[in-house]
This record gives structure tokens, sequence and C-alpha cells, in this order.
């Protein structure tokens, strides 16, 4: 039988031939009990899923806009999220980050966001679209702001992210003289300060020099396979995909037509699996 081991600090859930896997967070009584009820057992172990999405759908109008969305994102996993524009992605993370309205079912750590808003919102954090800031205050303020809401006085913690975006030289300056980049750069380290167990990244690419692109893509593989968070993440910059990401999925039209391990040419991949039937 195998064992688990739940401690306050961190939970751990191991069996006698396999290293730990490590919950990460704060947790009280009652998220112990959830984390041991959501770990599922295969044939190869135990893993867990962060993320389940289930036959979600989303109608505006007479217009489909989701149909029957069905994905699952793992802990220490960095999932792609792959589609033209206008099918259907930045709705689909809207409606795990709780922003729109959908059918169906979507559950984080095993919680319902529709029934437990309030706890799932502290486990999960993203950047969708155009970040929103306060322009007067400099992006140091802005981060303080956002740590201060969710909690976390932690100056180390906030260096930390700092450092590991290259924000140092402008961190200090008002946000309304930012370029895109560093606009973007801020964005991000928004959605890492609140410590989330998961992180979803809407083209977080976007307006990025080569160097940042690196630089992010290294920290965002950094954060998975290191510190097991869960990270899905929607680029149109497939050779960066293929780069970052342990497993991608596809989307046409409000649908999902592929879920796949990245291979070697992703491009390709891509233009076979887009093509209408």
């Amino acid at each position: 039988m195998p064992l688990v081991t739940i401690h306050d600090s961190e939970r751990t859930v191991h069996d006698r031939n396999k290293p730990p896997v490590i919950f990460y967070g704060k947790v009280n009584a009652v998220d112990r009990k959830t984390a041991v009820l959501n770990i599922i057992k295969d044939e190869g172990g135990f893993f867990v899923e962060k993320l389940i999405v289930k036959n979600v759908s989303k109608v505006k109008g007479k217009k489909h806009i989701l149909k029957r969305i069905n994905l699952e994102l793992k802990r220490g996993e960095v999932l792609g999220f792959l589609g033209a524009n206008g099918a259907g992605k930045t709705t689909t993370l809207k409606c795990i980050l709780g922003l729109c309205h959908f059918e169906g079912e979507i559950k984080i750590a095993g919680l319902d966001t529709k029934k437990e808003s309030g706890r799932v919102s502290r486990m999960i954090s993203g950047l969708i679209e155009e970040p929103c800031f306060y322009p007067d205050m400099t992006g140091l303020e802005n981060l303080k702001i956002n740590m201060m809401y969710y909690g976390i006085p932690s100056k180390r913690r906030m260096d930390e992210i700092i450092t590991d975006l290259k924000m140092t030289h402008f961190i200090n300056d008002k946000v309304k003289t930012y370029s895109l980049g560093m606009r973007q750069r801020l964005g991000i380290a928004l959605a890492l300060s609140s410590e989330p167990e998961i992180i979803l990244l809407d083209e977080p690419m976007n307006g990025l020099d080569p160097d940042g692109i690196k630089e992010l893509r290294e920290l965002l593989i950094t954060l998975a396979h290191k510190e097991g968070k869960a990270i899905l993440v929607s680029s149109h910059i497939l050779s960066e995909m293929q780069m970052l990401c342990d497993r991608v999925v596809f989307i046409r039209s409000g649908e999902i037509v592929g879920n796949e391990s990245v291979g070697s040419n992703l491009e390709e991949r891509y233009m076979e699996v887009m093509k209408e039937i």
C-alpha cells in the first residue's frame, strides 16, 4: 500500500519506491484532506492533476465560442495551448480564471471553481491579454500592492521575481513610462508574485526581445520542473513552444483537436492538426 504523508508547511505524497511529490503553499486541515483525495494512482505511481476542465462550453448569442472543451494540467508540467486567432484560447483561460460564465465543470486541486471560487483564487494566477496597472505608480509599488493583497509580505520573494525577470533597472520608474516589453515583464511578475500553484499565461512573449524570451522560457521551466508549478501557456511562437512545453493541446474553432507530447517538429505538426477536416 502507498504511504501518504501530509505536513503543515508542505503536502507530500510518496510511495515506498518513488521520491516525494510536494504540494507547495500554506494549507489548513481541509486543504490537506482535499490533497489526499485528489491523488490519482495509475500503474506508474502517483501524479496530481492540478487543473481539470471538463465539457466546458460557452455560447455568445448564437455563436458557440467553446464546444465541450476537455483538458488536464498536471503538477510540474508546462502545457502549451495552441490555435489560430479566435480559436478560443483566451476565452478558455478566462473561464478557468473565473472571468466569464461557462457551462461545464472546472476543478482546481479538486475544488469546483463555481462553488469554491474564493479558495481556488488563491491557488491560481494568470496574465490575460493586456495587463492592468496603476500607471502613476512605480513597478515596485504595483508589485508590493499585489503581494500585500495576497498576504505575501516577503521582500526576498519580491527581490527574486525582480531579479529573475531582469527588472532591476526600471522597477522604480513609473509604469506609464514603460515600453511594451517592460509592461509585459511586470505583468508576468504580478502573475508570479502571489505564489500560485497554477499559472496561466496568454501570449507572455509579446513585446519581449530575444533575450527576454529566453529568460522567460528558462524561468517557466524552472518553476514547473523544480518547484512543481503547473503552467499553461498560449503562444503563436511555435519555435519557443517547442523548447518550453512538455505537452501541447490544439484548439480549432472552439474545439480541442489534439492533445499530445511535444514532438521533434511542432510547426509541422501544428499545420497538420489545424487543417480543416
